[in-house]
C-alpha cells in the first residue's frame, strides 16, 4: 500500500494519469482505467478468491469429530507421534526449535501455531486449534526461558533500532506523501541547452 497512490486513485476521474510516484526504489507513472462503483460485488467476481478460505472451511468443520476423538484419547503422559502413527490422514512431526519470530518447520509462519506453543507449559498438550494447514495439536518437549541478562543487556540497542526504523518509515511516507502533493514543473530542457 503506498498512500500516494491511493490518494491519486480515490480523488481523480477515470483517464486521469499520475505524476511520477517513488515506490520502492523505482518510479512509476499510474492511469486510472476502470472506477468500479459502490456495494456489493457480483458473486462472478468473488467466487475464486472466496472459494478457497471456503473450502478450507468446510473440510476443517469434516474432521472436526475425529480430531476431538484423537484429542480425548490423549493423557499428559502421552506420545503424540507415537498416538498420531495409529491414526489414518493425520500427520505428525517433531518441528524442532523455533522461535516467537521465526519460521516453523513443517507449519512455516502461523501466528495461532506460535501463540499456542508459546502458552504452553513444559510437557503440556494443546487442545486441538486450527491454523493455516489445518488442526494442530502441540506438545512442548522442552521450553528455553528467555535471557534476561541478554536482553537486558541489548535493551538500548534493541529500542534505538526500532526506533530508527519507525522514523525512518515515516520519513518514507511523509516524503511521499509531498512527492504526490508537490506541483512540479519540470523544466530540465531549458537548463540543457
Amino acid at each position: 500500500m503506498n498512500v500516494a497512490v491511493v490518494n491519486f486513485a480515490f480523488s481523480k476521474k477515470l483517464g486521469a494519469i499520475s505524476d511520477p510516484i517513488s515506490i520502492s526504489n523505482a518510479v512509476s507513472v499510474f492511469k486510472i482505467s476502470d472506477v468500479r462503483e459502490d456495494g456489493v460485488r457480483p458473486l462472478e467476481e468473488v467466487k475464486t478468491s472466496i472459494r478457497v478460505p471456503v473450502m478450507k472451511e468446510k473440510k476443517l468443520a469434516a474432521i472436526k469429530a475425529q480430531v476431538d476423538r484423537f484429542y480425548a484419547s490423549l493423557t499428559p503422559a502421552s506420545d503424540l507421534l507415537a498416538a498420531a502413527s495409529q491414526v489414518q490422514n493425520v500427520t505428525a512431526m517433531r518441528t524442532g526449535s523455533f522461535s516467537p519470530s521465526g519460521v516453523v518447520n513443517g507449519v512455516g509462519r502461523d501466528p495461532k501455531f506460535i501463540g499456542e506453543a508459546l502458552s504452553l507449559k513444559q510437557d503440556e498438550i494443546s487442545r486441538p486449534f486450527d491454523g493455516n494447514r489445518g488442526y494442530y495439536i502441540i506438545k512442548i518437549i522442552s521450553k528455553t526461558p528467555m535471557d534476561t541478562a541478554r536482553y537486558l543487556a541489548e535493551q538500548n540497542t534493541l529500542r534505538d533500532q526500532i526506533l530508527q526504523e519507525k522514523k525512518s518509515r515515516m520519513i518514507s511516507d511523509w516524503l511521499t506523501g509531498l512527492r504526490a502533493k508537490a506541483d512540479i514543473v519540470d523544466d530540465r530542457e531549458k537548463f540543457y541547452r
